[in-house]
């Protein structure tokens, strides 16, 4: 008589795992570092991630390849500044004005 697997009946089919696993808080955290940073290796290590600069920058591109990190970023970028906001402070330091400063 055969030995059964015990692990058998836990463990998932590859076939019912969804494509994509859902965000995680990890995740998140690196899409808002990320933008507030700008940098790979140190939005990784701000949201928790571990390892050497390689690793990291490693996982840190493997993250914004994800779409649902991308649409973080997306959203948390358009949540913080809109392009016209942008070029209105831009215009108002050419002109050397200092009254977005004040509100």
């Amino acid at each position: 008589m055969a030995m059964e697997n015990p692990f058998e009946a836990v463990e998932p089919k590859r076939e019912n795992l969804p494509a994509q696993l859902p965000t995680t808080m990890r995740q998140i955290h690196f899409a808002k570092a990320y933008v507030e940073c700008g940098d790979i290796l140190e939005a990784a290590r701000r949201a928790g991630y571990h390892g050497t600069d390689y690793s990291l920058r490693v996982i840190g591109n493997k993250l914004l390849n994800q779409e649902d990190v991308r649409g973080l970023i997306r959203r948390h970028l358009k949540s913080v500044i809109t392009p016209e906001e942008v070029a209105s402070i831009i215009s108002d330091i050419a002109r050397g004005s200092v009254e977005h400063l004040l509100r």
